[in-house]
């Protein structure tokens, strides 16, 4: 655990996944109070014991934030039918970004992702196929 957490699903996430997350999943807003500014969202750990992932955030502003972060027992504090809401747009993550589990999984499984290091995007090796058929420059 020396990267601080146990799986590589958010460091797999590029730019135009969180984009999807943000827009599509949560509608480019908070849940709780609608504010649709970006600038004042954030995601955050919807469950705090389990690592961040696509299906473990909610997106809230800097104060549903803090307060969210010092809840003990989400399912005392939030109404049912609100942990429903959250809980279906995990299930949508989740379905989504199922090839980030898959990715993971390989990852911890190749022991590939106890080495690591910050290089820049990531590619699975099923890609190595596709990138070399791309090079002209090495038919000459």
């Amino acid at each position: 655990m020396s990267k601080c957490c146990y799986t590589s699903v958010c460091f797999l996430l590029q730019k135009i996944g969180m984009s999807f997350l943000t827009n599509v999943i949560w509608h480019g807003q908070s849940p709780i109070s609608a504010c649709q500014d970006l600038s004042r969202l954030q995601h955050v750990r919807w469950q705090a014991d389990i690592e961040w992932s696509p299906w473990n955030t909610i997106l809230l502003t800097d104060q549903e934030a803090t307060c969210h972060e010092s809840i003990i027992n989400l399912s005392t504090f939030y109404s049912k039918s609100f942990i429903g809401i959250v809980h279906r747009r995990h299930i949508t993550a989740r379905l989504h970004f199922s090839d980030l589990m898959k990715m993971d999984r390989d990852l911890r499984d190749s022991g590939a992702w106890q080495n690591i290091n910050d290089s820049g995007p990531y590619f699975h090796p099923s890609h190595a196929d596709w990138f070399a058929s791309q090079n002209d420059y090495d038919r000459f």
